[in-house]
């Protein structure tokens, strides 16, 4: 490789990097618009189990199919305490806690 060559491959590769940094910002933006989302789905979900909605309805079930992934397996790890379950507030403290590792530490 001569000398004009590997100036004019120094010179594109500033735009390349900036092209890579606003295609890793537009993944971690999308990836927090979607932990976001599921903050407010589960919000539904605790919200529609203090009113005991048919369960047959296709907005219940898709609700339950994509909080109970999450819900399910802290049930078993945390008991209610009278009749209360605090699950949805853990998995809403866990998302904001991956939220925050990912604007912090891979935004830098």
């Amino acid at each position: 490789m001569d000398v004009p060559e590997l100036l004019e491959t120094l010179k594109h590769q500033p735009e390349r990097t900036n092209m890579d940094n606003q295609m890793f910002y537009t993944i971690i933006s999308l990836l927090n618009l979607g932990l976001s989302i599921l903050i407010y789905l589960i919000i539904a979900q605790a919200v529609l189990s203090w009113i005991r909605p048919d369960p047959n309805n296709f907005f219940v079930r898709l609700l339950n199919k994509i909080t109970d992934p999450i819900l399910r397996p802290l049930d078993r790890l945390i008991p209610s305490v009278g009749g209360l379950s605090f699950t949805p507030i853990i998995a809403i403290m866990i998302i904001q806690l991956i939220r925050y590792s990912l604007e912090t530490n891979l935004l830098r």
